[in-house]
């Protein structure tokens, strides 16, 4: 409907008005009511805004639930091997030379044999006192490594008799600790190599072959080797080379092979040449300085060398191949050469031969030790004694007299003390060097004594009954 029209009804239903209002007037009250309105509403708004608003109130985040871990215990710290070697360096230089602490090892933890687990226990325990004055300078770490088996190997140095000695040992890993274990072959791979010295070497050609693992420790063997020829061969007098370019005497060839499963060495000659082979040198160890008394390979030098530079000494190697007379005095004088190393080396007695009698332990009723020629006369006392040229041809003899092998075997030995004692050590070495060119023991004896032989089977009757 339009503003400008208005109806008016009266009270006769009938009656209708319709009138048009006035289009100013209505304009004007419109206007004043919208401006009031704007008023009222201006001054709400300035009334609301005066008012505070209250702090608005905080929205809490949903709670996330807390796992809370179970507390694990700290794993442990794993021994390091430093600290298990260091260890055993402590247990042997407190231990040495007492019987129930000994190292023991068990075969079962490196699949060998009860007799290799002794063996190898045997090295640790010789004599020798392991250790030194500063606890903290017991052992010395070179170089680790592992081996596919999870054995760990060392190469180290301990002081031992006042020096440092040298070797490899191994570890396992057993019960939360590192355990010192038997050798692990794995560490030798199988590969090898040659060392040759020539004509040059001072011994002659030698010839080594070993597992490449022990290069690092191969000049250490040939330095055994070598010191322990010349010394024998300086001893004994062996005869000198025709050729004089040459500074080592013909006859006597050496090849050396490091074969790790040995433990003893392997000695094999045949037409002049000597095969030796010999336990690894990482595990049986050696000293750094070769004179140190009790050096095992000095002693495997000595114990391999000794026959075969006797016969080279005796002034003709090959004659013993196709003619063995005599042969009972020269394997007495290499049991009497044994000795007398065994005084000036102290070898390590697992790789020398036994002593032959008397032994240390043998004493007379005064407390004095038995002499050597007292010890012989009492194991020939009982028996007859042989005639001396019987000695000379026993290779034809033995099988007539071999019930009486021991006799020969002592009385030929008694022999060389007797010389010994007669003409001292000079004499025996005229008596080897004559051996290798007599044709019998009256010529040997004649040559190398000055003497007549029946004066000296007259003496020697007479030194054996105690005269």
């Amino acid at each position: 409907m339009s503003p400008d029209v208005e109806w008016r009804v009266g009270e006769d239903a009938e009656q209708e008005i319709i009138a048009q209002t006035s289009r100013v007037h209505r304009s004007r009250r419109s206007l004043w009511a919208v401006t009031i309105a704007i008023g009222l509403g201006v001054s709400l708004g300035v009334i609301y805004r005066s008012i505070p608003e209250p702090s608005p109130k905080p929205i809490e985040p949903t709670r996330i639930p807390t796992i809370v871990p179970t507390p694990s215990l700290p794993s442990p710290t794993r021994e390091p091997l430093e600290a298990a070697i260091q260890r055993d360096a402590f247990h042997l230089a407190t231990s040495s030379g007492e019987a129930d602490r000994r190292l023991t090892f068990d075969p079962a933890l490196g699949r060998m044999s009860q007799a290799y687990a002794d063996w190898y226990a045997a090295l640790q325990n010789a004599p020798g006192a392991w250790g030194a004055t500063d606890p903290q300078a017991l052992v010395a770490v070179f170089e680790t490594g592992r081996l596919p088996s999870n054995v760990v190997w060392a190469d180290l140095g301990q002081i031992r008799n006042g020096d440092f000695f040298r070797h490899t040992r191994f570890y396992r890993w057993q019960n939360d600790r590192w355990i010192w274990t038997l050798p692990d072959w794995s560490l030798w791979q199988g590969a090898t190599a040659t060392v040759l010295t020539g004509e040059a070497s001072a011994i002659g050609p030698l010839t080594i072959g070993h597992p490449i693992e022990e290069a690092p420790v191969i000049g250490a063997v040939f330095n055994r080797f070598t010191r322990a020829y010349l010394n024998l061969c300086q001893s004994l007098k062996c005869p000198p080379p025709t050729d004089t370019a040459r500074m080592w005497t013909p006859g006597l060839t050496l090849t050396l092979t490091i074969q790790p499963m040995l433990t003893q060495p392997d000695v094999r000659e045949r037409r002049g040449t000597l095969h030796l082979g010999l336990p690894a040198p990482r595990v049986v160890g050696y000293y750094e300085d070769p004179s140190t008394l009790g050096d095992p390979y000095v002693a495997i030098a000595y114990a391999t060398l000794i026959d075969p530079i006797v016969r080279l000494a005796s002034g003709n190697y090959a004659r013993w191949e196709t003619d063995r007379s005599g042969e009972l005095f020269l394997l007495a004088i290499a049991t009497w050469k044994r000795a007398r190393v065994r005084e000036e080396i102290q070898p390590h007695e697992l790789f020398y031969p036994p002593a032959f009698p008397p032994p240390a332990a043998d004493r007379l009723p005064d407390g004095q030790p038995v002499s050597q020629r007292e010890s012989y006369a009492r194991v020939l006392r009982n028996e007859s004694l042989l005639p001396l040229d019987a000695l000379w041809n026993w290779n034809r003899n033995e099988q007539a007299f071999s019930l009486l092998q021991h006799v020969a075997v002592n009385e030929a030995e008694a022999v060389i003390i007797f010389i010994e004692d007669r003409y001292r050590e000079e004499g025996v070495v005229r008596f080897l060097n004559a051996l290798g060119q007599a044709p019998s023991l009256e010529k040997a004896i004649e040559t190398a004594l000055s003497v007549r032989y029946a004066e000296f089977n007259r003496q020697w009757v007479q030194w054996i009954a105690g005269g």
